[in-house]
């Protein structure tokens, strides 16, 4: 059993020595319940830790005690509703063992043209499963004549579109939206260099350049499900988030055909610690732009 559990935290990536030994120490006491979970009422239990971790506004053993004057932020959501289901997966289809030594080096910048080859490797079989599986739901029109750009999750893929229009269009952009949007899009035009601020859309000047501001357009939105593809602004360039836009989210989105187009990981499966994202880009130029940032941002 000791041996079993020690194997199992080194498999755990992120988990520190001290973390792995700490968890060899509890075996006896896992070992004595017979490797039950604790109680978890408004909680989670994961194996790595065998305890249970409260929901927001819940404490105690058994995150049965629920806490005073705690206000519920609904800013965003977590993808918990779905853990079952993947827990599941495992349970039926256990995950193949990954060699260690298993790609080592740097990749290259993970792109795709049209026109190009397909690539190899890794980015190869992400961007084969991603076309497929957009040809499946319909969701994006024209999908073999777009740039596709590979991320970490469509919060990185914004910074990087937003940056890449900048050098586009050679100046600083401001960016705006309109209720309800992404909660992250304000703090997103704080530290992102391309951009100098973020102004709703009601609040937007009547004699703003166009060619200096960039407009998220959410569809479906969050979290009314509203699909609205129309722009409210004279904004030269749109990013359309359209993470939400899935059958298993609405029957109303049709093959999409925009500029840029951003797509998660997080929203599709409910793997939001996945950060895996895509974007379809018509312009090749920008589509570099924006390779080009996820490239050095990342390495």
């Amino acid at each position: 059993s000791i041996l079993l559990c020690w194997r199992s935290c080194l498999c755990v990536g992120n988990m520190d020595t001290w973390k792995v030994l700490l968890v060899v120490g509890f075996v006896v006491g896992m070992v004595s319940t017979q490797g039950l979970p604790p109680p978890c009422l408004n909680g989670m239990v994961y194996p790595d830790r065998n305890v249970c971790e409260c929901f927001t506004c819940w404490s105690g053993d058994a995150c049965d005690v629920l806490l005073d004057g705690c206000l519920l932020s609904c800013e965003t959501n977590e993808g918990f509703v779905q853990t079952e289901y993947w827990a599941d997966v495992q349970r039926h289809r256990p995950m193949t063992e990954v060699d260690s030594a298993y790609r080592t080096g740097y990749l290259d910048p993970e792109i795709w043209h049209p026109g190009q080859p397909a690539p190899d490797g890794v980015f190869g079989a992400i961007r084969h499963e991603l076309l497929r599986l957009h040809e499946l739901a319909g969701n994006v029109a024209d999908i073999y004549n777009k740039s596709l750009v590979i991320g970490q999750g469509g919060t990185q893929l914004l910074n990087a579109a937003i940056t890449a229009i900048a050098k586009y269009q050679r100046q600083p952009q401001t960016l705006t939206a309109g209720i309800p949007y992404y909660y992250l899009v304000p703090g997103v035009a704080d530290v992102c260099g391309g951009s100098d601020g973020f102004v709703d859309v009601v609040d937007l000047p009547s004699d703003i350049d166009p060619n200096a501001l960039v407009e998220i357009l959410t569809s479906p939105r969050n979290p009314d499900g509203v699909v609205n593809l129309t722009q409210a602004t004279p904004a030269a360039y749109v990013i359309d988030d359209n993470v939400f836009a899935w059958p298993s989210f609405t029957d109303k989105v049709g093959p999409i055909d925009v500029e840029i187009s951003i797509f998660s990981l997080s929203k599709l499966t409910g793997l939001s610690g996945g950060r895996l994202g895509w974007a379809f880009i018509k312009n090749p130029v920008l589509a570099d732009l924006v390779a080009d940032f996820i490239y050095f941002n990342t390495h």
